[in-house]
């Protein structure tokens, strides 16, 4: 990606985290009846938030990092479903 695009997914990430935490704190998360979560245009918006961060964050760290840690919570996921 070029640096004009980089700096635009950083400017989108904010503008919609803003966005999610100003709804959060007017209409509440999860629990009341008219919450932030409970339509489907705010979940759209939370999931652009989330995959931000994640994509952020997995380039922060090194991809191999990344890569050993998705490999490990499989390998714990798998132990746990053999115990359950």
């Amino acid at each position: 990606m070029t640096g004009m695009q980089e700096l635009l997914e950083y400017v989108f990430v904010v503008i919609f985290t803003l966005e999610a935490i100003m709804k959060v704190v007017a209409y509440g998360f999860v629990f009341h009846p008219g919450a932030y979560l409970r339509n489907g245009w705010n979940v759209l918006d939370f999931v652009i938030v989330i995959i931000g961060y994640v994509r952020h964050v997995y380039f922060i760290f090194s991809p191999h990092l990344f890569t050993r840690c998705v490999r490990y919570w499989l390998k714990m996921k798998d132990g746990l479903s053999y115990v359950a």
